[in-house]
């Protein structure tokens, strides 16, 4: 499948249509030209005609697809859309390029530029502008290129180093499939002794041995712990034991560690009678201990506790003043912030990070969980004086999501009972309502009306009352006459409509004219710009307001699935909730994504369950393949909201 992630998203309209598709629509979707449109459509086609269907074209109407196979074509369908949703093409031509060349370094050493541009399929010329990139990127692992009169250019650095890119690089080539095939693919295999069989074999046994010595590692460093040990025994043809490394070995106690590599080592097929040297011991021991997940009971007994404490205190006050903590239950989420921060610092001191790709498809409900990881990025910043980089602080995506998953409200629905009579009176209907109603997961609370003002209405789902005055005050929650109630006449009918699920946000905060279409937008200043022009009144401070917006953003956006910038606030900064759909007549390039609608909202006096309500129904329409934008307000409108207001 030779596609790129653009040509994939044209084959996507396409497999869509009911009708032609006319090259203009392609332009006004996918944000390129005439000229591009009928060269990927090439490309497309070429491909399509291996695949049981031809692309044809009909002047006046536009493309389309004609089936000559139905089996293969279907087949081919659902490849391209799981590859295309789960983001596995190219994003270009030139993402691949700069891998390809990091890659070629790494297994190779030297090459000269004639024969580096003959393997990428470019010229010398195009070669040279890439290579910028390349360094660029190298540079992220502490690895640079040197140049040699008689033997061209070479990696530079220590071997750590090397091997840490190495694994990285792997991963990346295995998440987005190589379009065509080049011969560092056999030489990359080579590289690694990845013939599927023995790397999993690998996996197995260290699962074994760590079971066995009751040793914790995150799931995801079973598969880089079982590559580290594969370059261990297959890159000695490229260098000679580790060099540099002294600085990493100082004042680590890893002898338990290497007691589990030895028993991981034992037996173990394909060494070929391979013995470890002490060098190479004590760095894997190192790569194992990295890794190593320590439990919240264990960290309380070491040195660095009382720093890491300190660290979530102010955190945690730091969240506090964001959001509404009142009925959470934090202390999971403390413990597990607590674990992950040590093992980041201890992470840190090896110059090991998170693999770039490691958070690009977050899932349902992930707006919140990436909005606290935000929060913990923009604080470490500020407070620790850790040197990580965004992509770290990612790993603290999944127990934040633990903590936004377990946060809801309570689960008994919560009905205040108010008489005018006073508060004697109330709780006497209270307890008559108690004993009539037949749904034990409703509590009515009896409630005086002078302590309304200190009462949390967040956490209340309806009100019954004898008080006119009320049904206007809290015009937001389901206000029931407590006469009609009270001798058991509509209990049912009044329970049975309260726990039907309701959608009060976009109820009262989505409107047809909150569907917008503005022009002149090209780049992501100009979204800011129109949605603080267009949603702030003169009394906001706009200043601050874009300052919180674009530092809230700065780890996480452009996108997410289906060409979406999200922008969110978080804080109260307008007052008022509000929920805006911006679609853009003319799609926009963003940190190399197309975009071409834009989510902003902002919540009033945010609490957690409250937000991650709200988040998870937002992530429906950011994570959606349903949305087909017809630029007319009504239809874009009703579709938009039927997909927010769907339970999926």
């Amino acid at each position: 499948m030779g596609l790129y992630h653009d040509q994939a998203g044209m084959l996507m309209m396409l497999f869509e249509a009911d009708e032609p598709i006319s090259a203009n629509v392609f332009v006004q979707k996918r944000g390129i030209g005439l000229k591009t449109i009928k060269k990927e459509m090439e490309t497309i086609s070429e491909d399509c005609e291996e695949n049981g269907c031809v692309v044809r074209s009909k002047t006046g109407d536009g493309y389309f697809l004609e089936v000559n196979d139905e089996e293969k074509y279907e087949l081919y369908k659902e490849e391209v859309r799981k590859k295309y949703y789960g983001n596995l093409f190219y994003k270009n031509e030139r993402s691949e390029r700069m891998h390809l060349i990091i890659r070629l370094f790494l297994v190779h050493g030297n090459m000269f530029m004639n024969d580096l541009a003959y393997r990428c399929l470019c010229s010398e010329s195009t070669l040279n502008r890439e290579m910028k990139r390349v360094r660029k990127r190298l540079s992220e692992y502490k690895l640079n290129i040197g140049n040699h009169t008689n033997k061209g250019m070479s990696l530079q650095g220590d071997e750590w180093h090397i091997r840490l890119a190495l694994i990285e690089e792997y991963d990346m080539y295995n998440v987005f499939e190589p379009v065509a095939h080049f011969d560092e693919e056999k030489e990359l295999f080579e590289m690694f002794m990845h013939q599927g069989i023995y790397h999993n074999l690998l996996v197995e046994r260290i699962l074994k041995v760590l079971e066995k010595y009751e040793y914790a590692l995150p799931y995801y460093a079973y598969d880089r712990l079982a590559q580290m040990i594969i370059l261990t025994m297959t890159r000695r043809r490229y260098a000679s034991g580790l060099k540099d490394m002294m600085k990493y070995f100082d004042k680590r106690d890893t002898e338990y560690e290497e007691q589990i590599i030895k028993e991981i080592f034992r037996d173990l097929p394909g060494l070929m009678d391979m013995e470890l040297d002490p060098i190479e011991l004590k760095a894997l021991a190192l790569y194992l201990e990295l890794h190593h997940t320590v439990k919240y009971t264990a960290l309380k007994q070491k040195k660095e506790f009382p720093e890491i404490d300190g660290m979530v205190d102010r955190f945690f006050n730091e969240l506090s003043k964001r959001f509404d903590l009142e009925g959470c239950n934090t202390s999971i989420f403390r413990k597990d912030l607590s674990c992950e921060l040590f093992r980041l610092k201890k992470q840190l001191s090896y110059d090991v990070h998170l693999p770039r790709y490691f958070g690009k498809n977050f899932t349902r409900d992930g707006v919140l969980a990436l909005d606290l990881s935000t929060l913990v990025y923009h604080y470490l910043l500020k407070d620790s004086g850790l040197s990580f980089n965004r992509d770290d602080i990612l790993s603290f995506y999944f127990i934040a999501s633990s903590f936004t998953r377990t946060a809801s409200w309570e689960k008994k629905k919560r009905v205040f009972v108010i008489s005018g009579q006073g508060f004697f009176a109330s709780r006497s209907m209270s307890d008559n309502l108690r004993d009539r109603s037949k749904d034990e997961s409703f509590e009515y609370v009896p409630v005086e009306y002078n302590e309304l003002v200190n009462s949390n209405m967040s956490q209340v789902d309806a009100i019954l009352t004898d008080i006119p005055s009320l049904f206007n005050e809290f015009y937001y929650k389901p206000v029931y006459d407590l006469f009609y109630v009270r001798r058991g006449f509509q209990i049912d009918k009044m329970e049975e409509y309260v726990s039907a699920k309701k959608y009060p946000f976009f109820e009262q905060n989505f409107r047809k004219q909150d569907v917008s279409y503005p022009e002149g937008i090209v780049d992501i200043s100009d979204i800011e710009n129109d949605i603080v022009n267009s949603f702030l009144d003169e009394r906001d401070d706009k200043e601050v307001f874009l300052k919180h917006l674009r530092e809230h953003h700065e780890l996480f956006h452009p996108r997410r699935n289906n060409q979406i910038v999200l922008m969110n606030t978080i804080g109260d900064f307008l007052g008022r909730d509000i929920f805006k759909v911006l679609i853009l007549k003319e799609a926009v390039m963003i940190e190399n994504d197309l975009v071409n609608k834009v989510v902003f909202f902002n919540i009033h006096k945010p609490n957690i369950p409250q937000v991650s309500y709200i988040a998870k129904h937002i992530a429906n329409l950011i994570h959606t393949d349903r949305l087909e934008l017809t630029y007319e307000r009504e239809k874009d409108y009703e579709q938009i909201r039927s997909i927010l207001m769907s339970d999926s």
